[in-house]
């Protein structure tokens, strides 16, 4: 189980209490712009406490916060969500031998305590809270409302996680973040509109849809809304967790000057091509920056391996080719082999294939690797 907050204590008990059965294992990272005098009640509700240097959106420290769970499964909660009663009892059934992630029914709590939007895009809305402890199986593309994306079979558990911001931040509140936010993922958008505005100011429409809240779940969410003070206090040995550390593991860390630097070698013989087919080219990859490239192509600006074909002469006989994603993160300094998908030229011929890597939506690298081919 673990958690990124800025929250109280005395709310956070409230969120973590239905789950501590659940887990062998809290952990909590706190926001240190928190009082430090909150350290011993944090302790009181938690296994493991960190005090996390850390600015901008949650999902910046995403990738850091799985990587400190030492579970086999892990748990990811919000402090402005409750758990349902079902939601423990479905959690605790569940089945995870033949799965690498789950999906949880998100309600968004709104009016009262004792309502949910029951309409598009409020629901349904699921998110991904329960994964495999294996980085292997995710990616987290650590942009404003960008899931963890995580291979493999799953299930859809249908008991609420009510989330419960919207009556935790008032309308002003609420469009400053809109405004805040829409510069960060302009991309993410819902029927048109910026995805903030869609999920988070539902004042502005007039179509709303409202479902009840069952009874004993009300009284859960009411508790959070207007936490009981905990009086509970430990000793706290709480460690400082600063801003680098985090985005060592931010799949989305600016490139810096000289990290678009790399080294491409093609592993083998490749001097013919039928025209117009496509082959498989293998080309070692090494990275010669200072930043960890991302895997796969689930990123907003991933880094593959394209192609283009030059006429002997160098002019351009097809500007750019297929797109290859990276098999795995590559570290400074580090290199793979990149299995390259390319395809020939339709006519016959002889060509240049000039292999580069590409930062998608940023440059490419400028730094070809050429081998002269027949098109036959």
């Amino acid at each position: 189980m673990c958690c990124l907050t800025a929250e109280s204590p005395d709310r956070m008990a409230v969120v973590l209490e239905p789950l501590r059965t659940l887990a062998d294992e809290i952990f909590l990272a706190v926001d240190d712009r928190v009082h430090r005098d909150a350290d011993s009640a944090y302790s009181a509700i938690a296994d493991l406490v960190v005090r996390a240097s850390f600015r901008g959106v949650a999902e910046r420290a995403l990738g850091w916060l799985l990587r400190q769970c030492s579970t086999d499964w892990i748990v990811r909660i919000d402090g402005d969500e409750v758990v349902s009663d079902a939601l423990v009892d479905e959690l605790s059934a569940l089945r995870t031998d033949d799965i690498t992630h789950a999906l949880i029914a998100r309600r968004w709590v709104y009016s009262d305590a004792a309502h949910v939007l029951d309409c598009w895009p409020w629901h349904p809305d699921h998110v991904v809270r329960a994964v495999r402890n294996d980085p292997s199986l995710w990616q987290h593309p650590g942009y404003p409302h960008d899931d963890l994306a995580v291979v493999g079979p799953y299930r859809v558990l249908e008991a609420p996680l009510y989330h419960a911001d919207l009556l935790l931040k008032d309308v002003a509140a609420r469009r400053a973040k809109c405004a805040e936010y829409r510069t960060l993922n302009p991309a993410k958008v819902v029927d048109g509109e910026p995805i903030n505005e869609a999920f988070y100011l539902p004042e502005d429409r007039t179509d709303l849809i409202l479902t009840e809240v069952a009874g004993a779940d009300r009284s859960s969410i009411a508790r959070l809304l207007d936490p009981p003070a905990l009086h509970d206090r430990r000793a706290a040995d709480v460690r400082r967790v600063e801003r680098a550390e985090i985005d060592e593991h931010w799949s989305a860390k600016p490139f810096a000057a000289g990290d678009h630097r790399a080294d491409l070698e093609i592993t083998h013989r490749v001097n013919a091509m039928p025209a117009g087919a496509t082959r498989t080219i293998d080309v070692r990859v090494q990275n010669l920056g200072n930043v960890v490239w991302p895997w796969g192509d689930r990123h907003h600006s991933p880094v593959h391996v394209s192609y283009r074909w030059e006429r002997p002469d160098g002019s351009l006989a097809v500007a750019e080719g297929l797109r290859s994603p990276l098999p795995a993160a590559i570290g400074p300094g580090e290199s793979t082999v990149v299995p390259v998908r390319v395809l020939a030229p339709p006519r016959s011929g002889s060509y240049v294939l000039a292999l580069e890597l590409v930062h998608e939506t940023v440059r490419w690298f400028g730094e070809p690797v050429r081998v002269t081919v027949e098109a036959v």
